[in-house]
């Protein structure tokens, strides 16, 4: 087995596309903290803090991190 790591960066200038992919993950977020979130108070928050970065910046940058593992 390998173990195949990459990152991908992203820089945006609006919030929009952070809550898109922010949505896929709800289900398994849940599951792994053991009950319901409050998923309004979470992107409220969220916009907040991102929105305020571009202000200053310009762009709002993160990176995602995973691994594969690839078995023979």
């Amino acid at each position: 087995m390998e173990a195949e790591p990459f990152v991908t960066a992203i820089a945006v200038r609006t919030h929009d596309p952070l809550l898109d992919m922010s949505e896929s993950t709800r289900g398994s977020v849940e599951v792994f903290l053991g009950g319901p979130v409050d998923w309004d108070g979470v992107e409220t928050e969220a916009c907040r803090i991102i929105d305020e970065i571009i202000e200053v910046e310009g762009v709002f940058r993160t990176e995602i991190s995973s691994i594969s593992f690839l078995c023979n």
